[in-house]
């Protein structure tokens, strides 16, 4: 992994510490891979930091929980169904990777899913800012967002720039 990529992790897991800095103890549930490990060991670390209780556990491996922050992705053919498996073990509040989100909301299956909990997700609409919702019964509300600032706009940017090399 590229360092504009694990300063682009840091800053997303900064995002998913305030949408979890209320839930404890929160189960954090994770894909084996690099930049998904990445971002649960920094959510971690901050929780930690903080003095709140944080488990981890790979994607598949984790049974029941209150609270959890499920970290899957990217984009793949069967991403919605993973996000969908592991949505069945929260019982009360999860907070979704946004790709992870997307492709889990996009399911007839996600709703059952999703019913009786609340989900949290970020999504960046504009440069320069996240937007941080919450769904809760069919119904979905901004609650609250994310201002750049110019370090962490240019740490967006050069992780986008590294991404398009990558595709070329």
């Amino acid at each position: 992994m590229k360092p504009e990529e694990v300063n682009y992790r840091a800053l997303l897991a900064v995002v998913y510490w305030e949408l979890t800095r209320d839930l404890n103890p929160l189960q954090v549930v994770y894909e084996q891979s690099g930049s998904c490990i990445s971002i649960a060991s920094a959510v971690a670390a901050l929780r930690l930091a903080a003095g709140l209780q944080t488990e981890l556990g790979v994607v598949g491996d984790v049974g029941e929980v209150d609270y959890g922050l499920v970290l899957a992705g990217p984009y793949r053919e069967d991403l919605g169904e993973v996000v969908i498996e592991t949505l069945h073990k929260i019982r009360k509040v999860a907070v979704i990777h946004t790709p992870a989100y997307f492709a889990a909301s996009e399911m007839q299956e996600f709703q059952k899913a999703a019913r009786g909990k609340e989900i949290r997700y970020a999504v960046r609409e504009a440069p320069g800012e996240i937007t941080y919702y919450r769904l809760i019964e069919d119904k979905v509300e901004a609650v609250g967002g994310k201002r750049l600032g110019s370090y962490e706009q240019r740490i967006v940017r050069m992780y986008e720039m590294n991404v398009e090399e990558v595709r070329v």
